[in-house]
């Protein structure tokens, strides 16, 4: 079994945790629709 250095540990949690949070975002933009953004975009039509 190898060791990770601090700096490693840091990295990979970092690494897991944007893709964690990229996934979460993914998923949730995918559950609500761009109900925000079509209420802005009618506003601009005025």
């Amino acid at each position: 079994m190898f060791k990770l250095t601090r700096q490693e540990q840091y990295i990979v949690a970092f690494c897991l945790s944007a893709l964690l949070l990229g996934t979460a975002v993914r998923e949730w933009r995918a559950r609500h629709p761009k109900a925000a953004s079509v209420a802005t975009s009618e506003m601009r039509g005025r």
